[in-house]
């Protein structure tokens, strides 16, 4: 979909709901790499990544952080990535 956002707040949540296919989603993500670096100027933005099972989106986050960072320069490196050994 389009980006037609305006902040509305000092904290604003992106919920970015991606597919399957990584190549899709970072091409889909590029919007937005244009919009958070200059909502990160004068906010805080928060981004929550998923796609529909939900299984992909800690890779697929991995690699939208990347891409954020050659917009955002001073956003710091990813966080450790720990994988859930089971649910239950």
């Amino acid at each position: 979909m389009p980006v037609h956002a305006l902040v509305t707040a000092d904290q604003p949540l992106v919920r970015f709901i991606g597919g399957d296919q990584l190549a899709d989603n970072l091409r889909w993500f590029e919007a937005w790499q244009q919009k958070l670096p200059l909502w990160q100027q004068q906010h805080q933005p928060y981004l929550f990544i998923h796609t529909p099972d939900n299984g992909d989106s800690p890779q697929q986050a991995q690699k939208i952080w990347q891409q954020l960072r050659l917009a955002i320069p001073d956003l710091p490196a990813p966080p450790d990535w720990p994988e859930q050994d089971a649910l239950f």
